[in-house]
């Protein structure tokens, strides 16, 4: 189950693991920058607990940041059953000097098996970052989570 907002703010003050963490697989900045790709976590969890869903982006500014996000398109999914964007929280801050926007849902109460989480990204048209260049086209993280 997807938490609302306000859950998802206790979540994370309550300090909530955030999936990638579980996942042994990892991804440089330079690969994580190539559109068109799939990229792929696996979590296996040893009992029920509440996970952290995040997808962020940023940019160099706040004005690059803004023109980028107008650009841009984010698609979350369970199993494939599309989730209303506005189950996740949006933040925005800073990390590493740059301005960041990040969409952040907790989820638990897994079911038994395999659940399938995706967050499609979807560039409409060539942007920068102000590091870096990003084609038009889409990029997709998939979560591939086995609960007990």
């Amino acid at each position: 189950m997807i938490g609302s907002p306000r859950e998802t703010r206790i979540a994370i003050s309550e300090q909530t693991r955030v999936l990638d963490a579980l996942a042994p697989e990892e991804y440089s900045d330079e690969a994580l920058a190539q559109v068109g790709e799939t990229f792929t976590y696996t979590v296996t969890l040893d009992r029920n607990e509440k996970l952290i869903w995040v997808y962020g982006w940023c940019a160099t500014t706040q004005a690059i940041l803004e023109q980028n996000l107008e650009r841009m398109t984010f698609d979350f999914s369970v199993n494939g059953t599309p989730v209303d964007a506005r189950q996740f929280q949006v933040f925005d801050g800073q990390a590493d000097d740059l301005e960041c926007r990040s969409y952040t849902a907790v989820v638990y109460d897994w079911p038994t098996g395999t659940t399938t989480l995706e967050t499609k990204v979807t560039y409409d048209e060539k942007i920068n970052d102000g590091l870096a260049d990003y084609p038009e086209g889409s990029q997709a993280f998939v979560y591939t989570v086995t609960a007990p």
